[in-house]
């Protein structure tokens, strides 16, 4: 991976990118220079080079997929809500990591 786009060109690593930084996924609709700026704003693309720093970035991806959401406001707890991970996220989560 060697910058920004590499992450916004691939829809599994976009999906753990907003899900990790807990980011909407109308980012999508942004202009794509700006979701290149927010994405080096949040990660050192160099740091996904150090496997000790993709493993924490994975952990805390998954720590945030497995913990109880925060409580939501009362107009927001009678939406229908879901947290899932697809496939493709984990297979590029693992190929970040050995990649």
């Amino acid at each position: 991976m060697s910058n920004a786009y590499d992450i916004l060109g691939d829809s599994a690593l976009f999906e753990f990118f907003t899900t990790r930084f807990n980011l909407s996924s109308y980012v999508s609709n942004m202009d794509v220079d700006k979701q290149a700026e927010m994405v080096e704003i949040f990660i050192d693309i160099k740091d996904l080079r150090d496997s000790d720093k993709v493993d924490n970035l994975i952990k805390r991806f998954t720590a945030m997929l497995t913990s109880p959401p925060a409580r939501a406001p009362r107009r927001q707890r009678f939406g229908p809500g879901s947290a899932t991970i697809s496939a493709d996220t984990l297979l590029a989560m693992a190929q970040l990591k050995t990649g």
